[in-house]
């Protein structure tokens, strides 16, 4: 079953091995994504979940890798340490199974990042790498409700615990002198997500208007919404760990414990 997940934000920068010193200006998601991957491994979650907005994206569909070694590196941001992790491969097969798109592919930084702090504790994970699709919010609520029957019914693993890892950057649009400019939506996004994990309201988040959505130019919308919809119904004790904007993009570390009856 779903316990726990963690909002992870996915800029390489943050790793101090690549960010070098400009790491320091986001210290405090450091810190936030190291403990919250701490909390994860002290409650013996070790089956993971992952979500990213940067893999092999599809129209419609969400694709599911189903390499039986998952395996990647960041030597695009010159960190040239290999990653590799077991794929939990009888689920993958039910995903596609159940109309996700089977690939094939390495990981990409938005797996890689959250999962350097895993790395870090030196604790083996079992993974599920989910990459995100051009979908409407109706299709999303299908593919997020299957990721929740799966893994809280259907599956022989349902009376496992399994951790979902949402990788969201937040708004891209946040400072006028920022890569991406600046929007007026972008800081009314971030709030309203913080608001939402802050105070555990699922559907807050999935009702945030399109136009925001759009304008604020993020890319964790998707991956959010998706676990949104796994645990809709299910009551949710969230908090938010940290949230910077130092390069204009917004970093949110959270996380939401997921309480059964």
């Amino acid at each position: 079953m779903i316990k726990k997940i963690g909002i992870f934000p996915h800029p390489p920068i943050v790793i101090p091995e690549i960010g070098k010193d400009e790491s320091n200006k986001v210290a405090k998601t450091y810190e936030s994504m190291e403990r919250l991957a701490k909390e994860f491994i002290d409650e013996g979650i070790t089956k993971i979940l992952v979500i990213s907005p940067h893999g092999p994206a599809y129209s419609r569909m969400l694709a599911i890798n189903v390499n039986e070694r998952l395996i990647g590196d960041l030597k695009n941001f010159n960190y040239y340490k290999r990653f590799e992790f077991k794929n939990i491969s009888k689920l993958s097969v039910e995903f596609s199974e159940k109309g996700f798109y089977p690939i094939k592919a390495p990981l990409d930084h938005g797996v890689l990042v959250p999962l350097y702090f895993f790395e870090k504790l030196g604790k083996k994970i079992e993974l599920i790498s989910i990459s995100t699709g051009f979908m409407e919010k109706k299709e999303l609520e299908k593919m997020g409700k299957i990721i929740g029957c799966v893994l809280n019914g259907d599956s022989v693993y349902k009376n496992e615990d399994f951790g979902l890892i949402v990788s969201a950057d937040l708004s891209h649009r946040l400072k006028e002198d920022s890569y991406y400019g600046f929007s007026e939506e972008g800081p009314v996004f971030d709030e309203m997500v913080f608001e939402a994990v802050q105070n555990g309201k699922v559907e807050e988040l999935i009702n945030i208007p399109s136009e925001i959505v759009e304008g604020a130019g993020q890319c964790g919308y998707i991956p959010l919404l998706l676990a949104a919809f796994a645990v809709s119904g299910l009551k949710v004790s969230s908090e938010v760990f940290s949230y910077e904007k130092p390069f204009g993009v917004g970093y949110l570390v959270g996380k939401g414990d997921i309480e059964y009856e």
